[in-house]
This record gives structure tokens, C-alpha cells and sequence, in this order.
């Protein structure tokens, strides 16, 4: 595949299709021409990667849930869609991944029993891109390790990473002043100032009183970016995700640093319950209506239980607006 395409989107238009399909009880044959309607949808470009002040960048994906329940839906009330998708003469993988000799036994072997994603993919901690999390990480290790309080801070360093870590890190001016909330989630300058500041990374960092926060602006002057060497560590498995290094230079002359060996939410490193719950409420809190925080708690505990319940009603009740149901 290209590096043009946002697979995200790409195929997550398809993938989102086979889980609709799964909650609508289709059958086999629906299910695949749920497959075929999804396909004739399927797009993203990484164009909006290379852009700031749009807010399309928190768009696209929702794209592809909408073409993905759009697709189940027309399926299970008799649509058509088209056959072979994957492997036909313009299927998925001649068009989009380029290959005429898929490793099949890769893609089904064990349907059902293996979940290789389950191995490489962790859960976000911060509401940010996830190719902020190793320095949000690193950052957050040496300002615990060494109690750094943020005016102490005479600069910082991003070191290495390539790739995606250069991406969100220039240009550096245009990364330390985003304009929209949007381009802040995709700013490491930013992401890490804010978490050098808080020793945390909220929604409301990202909010347009959080952008202009000028103590998050003053600690994003102090911060830049130099590319390493090639062959950066990969997180949790995946190697587009890498592992730059934080430098931190005090006042005082000390120049500290990091690689954040684990980050929170990869397989190997789970979230805690409490991170779980804070980022929840956190999501909660800005809700379009005001919800109870008795319900909010109520919420919390049926969903800690969640494999117990036979029915998700309730959860859903607590947590829409009184007046909405």
C-alpha cells in the first residue's frame, strides 16, 4: 500500500461493515454483500496529515463508521453488493495493497481463535494522536522520577522517532502554537509542553481556552525536535509507532533523558482501572448536556461488570440526557 492512504479510514470502512453485520444477525451471504457495498466507498488520503486547521483530521474515520452501519443496513434490506471484494480482479488487494498472492492462512487461519490484534494494539491513555504517547510517557517519567516542576525547565528535545514522530513535530513554530484542538492532539511540541506543565494531557487541554493556556505556550517555546538514527523501537508491536528519546535540560545545568520503555495501554503495560475511569469521566465531562454524576457513577459500576450484564440498556439510559431517550 502506498503511504498516501489513511488506513484507517481505507479499511476501516470494511471492517466496521463486518462488525454491523455481526450485530444485525446477517448471514454469510448479506454479510459479504455488506462487504461489496462498503467497498465502493472506501477512500482516505494522508493529505490531511500534512495540514494544520482543519478539522476534517477528527473527521475521516467517522466516515467510515458511517459507510460501515450505512452498508450492514442496506444489505440486511436487500441491497447488492458486489462479490469478491478481497480477492477479485479489482479487489482490495490488487487495487489497494498490491499484491496478487495474499498469505490467506495470515487473514483466516484460525477465524475466530486467533486475535493477533489483541497483541498489538493498547488502549489511549491521553486524548491525543497515539504517536504522541512515547514522549508523552517519557516526559511524564522524568518529571515523577526527578520531581521537575516546569519552571525548572530550560529546555527539552525530542530526539529520534522519524517517521510519524517528525511528522507531528514540524514545523516546529507552526507545532508549538496550534490553532484548532485538532492540530493539538497532532503536536508533539505541544502534547509534551502540556504534560511537562500538568503532568497530565485532558480534552480540555485541547479546548480553545487550553490552547492558549501561556504556560503550555511558554514551555512549547523551550521544546524541539532532532532527527535520529534510523530504526527507531517500535511500540507495543507496531512499528509505525516509535520511540523517541526526551531530553531534559534544568536551570540548574542537569540534562536528563528518557526512552519510555513501556507506555501506558500497550499489551504489556495495561492501563489501571483508575487511569480507565479518569479518562472516562474525563470524555463524560463533555458531554453536549450535563449528565448526573450519580448516573455517571452508576454507569461506571454496571460497566465494571460488564461481561455479567445481559443487556446494555441501562448503561445506555444513565448516560443519555434526561429528555433525549
Amino acid at each position: 500500500m502506498t503511504e498516501g492512504w489513511f488506513a484507517t479510514q481505507l479499511f476501516g470502512v470494511v471492517s466496521g461493515a463486518a462488525t454491523a453485520a455481526r450485530l444485525l444477525g446477517l448471514d454469510a451471504d448479506r454479510t459479504e454483500t455488506a462487504f461489496g457495498i462498503a467497498y465502493t466507498q472506501m477512500s482516505g488520503s494522508r493529505q490531511m496529515a500534512v495540514g494544520t486547521a482543519t478539522h476534517l483530521r477528527s473527521m475521516q474515520a467517522g466516515f467510515s463508521g458511517q459507510g460501515a452501519i450505512l452498508s450492514a443496513e442496506l444489505a440486511q434490506r436487500g441491497i447488492v453488493g458486489s462479490r469478491e471484494i478481497l480477492e477479485g480482479r479489482y479487489g482490495l488487494f490488487r487495487n489497494y495493497v498490491r499484491t496478487e498472492s495474499p498469505d490467506w492462512d495470515a487473514i483466516d487461519g484460525g477465524l475466530g481463535e486467533r486475535f493477533p490484534m489483541l497483541d498489538l494494539h493498547g488502549f489511549k491513555v491521553w486524548p491525543a494522536c497515539g504517536y504522541t504517547r512515547p514522549t508523552n510517557a517519557a516526559t511524564l517519567l522524568l518529571r515523577e522520577e526527578f520531581g521537575i516542576e516546569p519552571d525548572e525547565v530550560e529546555a527539552i528535545e525530542i530526539v529520534g522517532g522519524r517517521g510519524a514522530t517528525q511528522l507531528l513535530s514540524e514545523p516546529l513554530q507552526l507545532k508549538r502554537r496550534p490553532k484548532l484542538g485538532i492540530d493539538g492532539k497532532y503536536s508533539i511540541p505541544f502534547t509534551t509542553a502540556v504534560m511537562m506543565v500538568k503532568g497530565n494531557v485532558t480534552l480540555r487541554d485541547y479546548t480553545d481556552e487550553g490552547l492558549r493556556d501561556p504556560r503550555v505556550l511558554a514551555m512549547a517555546d523551550r521544546i524541539s525536535y532532532r532527527p535520529g538514527l534510523p530504526g527507531a523501537i517500535a511500540v507495543g508491536g507496531n512499528s509505525g509507532v516509535s520511540r523517541p528519546t526526551v531530553e531534559i535540560r534544568l536551570k540548574d545545568g542537569r540534562l536528563l533523558s528518557r526512552t519510555a520503555a513501556g507506555v501506558p495501554g500497550d499489551p504489556k503495560n495495561p492501563v489501571s482501572r483508575t487511569m480507565l475511569e479518569d479518562k472516562f469521566r474525563d470524555c463524560v465531562s463533555f458531554a453536549a448536556e450535563p449528565i448526573d454524576p450519580a448516573d455517571i457513577d452508576r454507569a461506571v459500576a454496571l460497566i465494571a461488570q460488564l461481561e455479567n450484564l445481559s443487556d446494555v440498556t441501562e448503561i445506555m439510559r444513565l448516560l443519555t440526557p434526561r429528555g433525549k431517550d
